[in-house]
């Protein structure tokens, strides 16, 4: 990409995320997207690079049940297939130009009643969903896929609990995804929820290595692509010691004993610590013996 008197260059990765409805977002494989060698007909993208994660994947976990998130570029019929040969289920974002044929099929279900409503209070806000679902939709004559919309209402509560009448105090978003799992009225919200997860992989994954201290976006090597991806390899590890740390019992009764206290606050102290103080075992008692030199 060119700006101005300035040329940057990117590398493209494919990153598995194992997320969680906590906030874990963990790496347990990753997939360069790179053009081989010499000459080639066909640059290398982000489909290719999931067919082979895919392989990587079952190879290292063969016996690990998967439901696999993404967005809207892998609804298509080669990765039905991967997730058909590896007994994996799906929930993929669906959008209005993906799977004509399906499309088609969906005209009259979205204009029909919900098949389920529901409503809850999260915070400040009432939600009010509603749900459609069609199962048993035939894509190629060789995949039956299912279909789940859901449309949620988000109405902001007074002080009291109440909800406000000004228009401008709600907001509505609509969520469409095909599966492999079947549906039913009551794992609609569940499964809706499990779609929607997708989100951490930016927000507790990609985000928090760029914004928060992780340094994502620095190349660290300007000379070797391997010691590049190395470099990237140990971020990733890094990431997930952070996260199973701050997930730990210890750090979550600590920050509520301290209510002041932040995450970052915590992770100051123990740069601190690490930069300061020689730690030295004996015995496996560990004693604290003043500042480095």
């Amino acid at each position: 990409m060119e700006t101005k008197n300035t040329t940057k260059w990117y590398r493209y990765v494919l990153e598995a995320k194992l997320v969680t409805e906590n906030g874990l977002c963990i790496s347990p494989a990753t997939g360069w997207i790179e053009n081989p060698s010499g000459e080639y007909d066909k640059q290398d993208c982000e489909r290719k690079a999931f067919a082979r994660l895919s392989e990587k994947i079952k190879k290292h976990f063969p016996r690990l049940p998967l439901c696999i998130l993404a967005d809207r570029l892998y609804p298509y019929a080669d990765v039905f297939g991967i997730c058909e040969q590896n007994d994996w289920e799906f929930i993929f974002v669906l959008q209005d130009k993906s799977l004509k044929s399906v499309q088609e099929e969906l005209i009259l279900p979205r204009r029909q009643k919900p098949n389920l409503q529901t409503q809850k209070v999260d915070h400040n806000y009432w939600i009010d969903s509603s749900y459609h679902f069609v199962n048993d939709i035939v894509y190629q004559n060789k995949y039956t896929l299912n279909w789940l919309q859901c449309t949620e209402k988000r109405t902001e509560r007074t002080a009291t609990g109440k909800k406000t009448e000004r228009e401008k105090k709600t907001s509505t978003s609509n969520f469409e995804y095909v599966t492999n799992i079947r549906l039913a009225t009551d794992i609609l919200p569940a499964i809706a929820t499990s779609g929607r997860l997708r989100w951490k992989i930016e927000n507790e994954g990609f985000n928090t290595k760029k914004n928060n201290g992780y340094g994502l976006q620095h190349k660290y090597s300007r000379v070797s692509y391997t010691a590049m991806k190395n470099y990237y390899t140990l971020l990733q590890i890094a990431h997930l010691i952070n996260q199973l740390t701050e997930k730990s019992r210890a750090v979550v009764e600590l920050l509520k004993i301290h209510s002041k206290r932040t995450l970052k606050h915590l992770w100051n102290l123990m740069t601190d610590a690490l930069i300061w103080c020689v730690v030295i075992t004996e015995n496996a008692d560990v004693k604290i013996c003043g500042p480095a030199p």
